[in-house]
């Protein structure tokens, strides 16, 4: 009496594949082959099946039987795991005065390389330092070791005055998406410690210290008048000096 032994299942190795690229699987050790889930695979009952262009990790289970004696199946699992790069460069934009360095910094994997080079002291590392002397766009190629990558850009504008808050006179919050908010503009500028805006009569209407929020014309949900209002900055520059404005904004409906 001689005995058949069972299959030895095996889906292969766990793999990654870049966001938008397709997966090879294959399995050995039997003679027929049924893969589960059938989610993207171009034929579940081949050994050798295509995942195609997955969008999302997923975890293959193949069930490996054999003709020769008991059907009994046997299993084994393979991972693709996709790798979907998702570059940011920062701030779309942003505003320095000449001399001032500036801090780039990069996400999103594990490899960076940044261009042009000129003022950084180092394009290949997600945080280089650039010390631009004039209007630049960086862009950064962000990928990792597989060869999976996406790129971003930051506009850089250098302006060559002193570090200021500047404030603009008036502004239209219509809902329009053009000069909706109300907020300082920092040049040179390391933090905003206080922004607040006050309406005729002294009352507190609007105050924050985070740089891209401003006011939009409303208080405790209501719309206010349009009118002269007051309003209060301070901050600190780059070079640690405190910085203190004020003066009146015009709400126009």
């Amino acid at each position: 009496v001689r005995t058949v032994p069972y299959p030895l299942a095996n889906a292969g190795a766990d793999t990654v594949i870049c966001f938008g690229t397709s997966a090879q699987l294959n399995a050995s050790g039997g003679s027929i082959y049924t893969w589960t889930p059938t989610k993207y695979l171009n034929n579940p009952n081949i050994p050798d099946p295509i995942s195609q262009t997955p969008k999302a990790d997923i975890l293959y289970t193949v069930e490996v039987r054999d003709v020769l004696g008991c059907p009994k199946p046997v299993y084994d699992t393979v991972l693709i795991n996709v790798a979907k790069i998702v570059a940011n460069a920062g701030p779309k934009d942003t505003n320095v005065v000449l001399g001032q360095p500036l801090q780039l910094t990069a996400t999103g994997s594990t490899i960076y390389s940044w261009s042009p080079a000129t003022w950084l002291n180092n394009p290949s590392i997600f945080n280089p330092l650039s010390l631009p002397q004039e209007n630049i766009t960086y862009q950064v190629r962000v990928s990792n070791a597989q060869g999976c990558f996406a790129f971003d850009t930051i506009n850089v504008k250098v302006f060559k005055f002193d570090p200021d808050l500047l404030v603009p006179s008036a502004f239209t919050p219509g809902g329009d998406g053009r000069n909706d908010l109300f907020r300082p503009i920092l040049i040179g500028m390391k933090s905003l410690d206080a922004f607040r805006v006050y309406n005729r009569w002294g009352q507190l209407v609007y105050s924050t210290t985070q740089v891209e929020q401003g006011w939009d014309g409303n208080y405790l949900g209501k719309p206010q008048d349009p009118g002269t209002y007051a309003w209060y900055a301070e901050g600190v520059n780059y070079l640690g000096k405190k910085l203190e404005k004020k003066g009146t904004v015009i709400l126009i409906r």
